[in-house]
């Protein structure tokens, strides 16, 4: 028994005399995340390429535990820090208690939906178009057809009684008119497009949801492009409006706005566009005549998508 003893005590004795025991690979101090220092078996993953490694959307990687530690015999280098104060008293004003917790699996609701756009389809004898609902005189005629030959179509505004007021493809830029609706076909169009002239992009929505943005170039400072909402009256081959140099790309999308700065271009009637371009350096800069240029790639995806009557909103 006193062997026993004696050998118990020896063992304490050399637990005592190595205080540094317990250590090992966790207390060795790795500096900064550069220096290169790994802690065996753990891979640390930098939070800004953890995409790039098949993480879910939104998801983080674990952190692993914390290693064990035991306290160091050394002195400290600062004193401690004060004790933080004894909390106030707790008030006896009655308060609301805080809203409960979302359920588990509960799913946040949807923001409210974006009603379509209402295009009149203007039918191929043509439209009369009124000043004022109930005039017994059109202030204009317009016909089934664009200029282009493309069906005409034009979003509404307001409808009253029989009439209906809708954006107009004249000058000056937001004309607006009142038709009859027994002279038209209503239909709904569910697309948007908008342009930041301030960021130099465009983004295209569907039920008020962005599909995608992509770089684009709009007007310079000499010949801005114009604010406003606008609709799209034409998507034809550049070759409709252009001889084969390839400066508008392969789709010209025709808006039935105008430029503020000139009369005509090239010939024709200073409309706006959103259309390719040959220089695919100018995308992300305002550097046009007032259209709106895009690359080959996202306008092929728009000229084979949007409907005629889709609103352009440019900011």
């Amino acid at each position: 028994m006193i062997t026993l003893r004696r050998v118990v005590l020896a063992l304490a004795l050399l637990l005592v005399i190595v205080p540094g025991h317990g250590k090992g690979w966790f207390a060795r101090d790795c500096g900064s995340a550069l220096s290169g220092c790994e802690t065996p078996g753990v891979a640390i993953v930098p939070t800004h390429i953890s995409a790039g490694l098949g993480l879910p959307s939104g998801a983080e990687p674990v952190a692993p535990d914390p290693p064990a530690t035991t306290p160091s015999t050394e002195p400290p280098s600062a004193l401690p820090a004060a004790p933080d104060p004894e909390p106030p008293p707790a008030s006896t004003q009655p308060t609301n208690p805080p809203p409960p917790p979302p359920s588990p699996g509960s799913v946040p609701a949807p923001p409210p939906a974006v009603p379509p756009t209402v295009v009149a389809q203007v039918q191929p004898a043509g439209v009369s178009v009124y000043r004022n609902p109930g005039d017994g005189h059109a202030a204009e005629i317009l016909s089934g057809h664009t200029e282009f030959g493309t069906p005409r179509v034009m979003p509404t505004i307001e409808a009253r009684g029989d009439w209906i007021q809708v954006e107009l493809p004249t000058r000056p830029n937001g004309s607006t008119g009142w038709i009859r609706t027994a002279s038209v076909t209503l239909v709904t169009i569910r697309d948007r497009i908008e342009i930041d002239r301030g960021s130099q992009a465009l983004t295209w929505l569907r039920d008020g949801q962005a599909v995608g943005t992509v770089n684009a170039a709009v007007g310079a400072p000499i010949s801005p492009t114009p604010a406003g909402t606008f609709f799209v009256t034409d998507v034809l081959p550049a070759t409709a409006v252009e001889t084969s140099t390839g400066q508008y790309g392969v789709w010209v999308i025709a808006l039935n706005g105008f430029s503020e700065t000139y009369t005509t271009l090239g010939g024709r009637d200073a409309r706006l566009a959103i259309h390719g371009t040959d220089q695919p350096a100018s995308l992300g800069q305002a550097v046009s005549d007032g259209c709106v240029r895009i690359g080959a790639g996202p306008l092929d995806t728009l000229a084979h998508n949007v409907a005629l009557g889709t609103p352009v909103v440019i900011r």
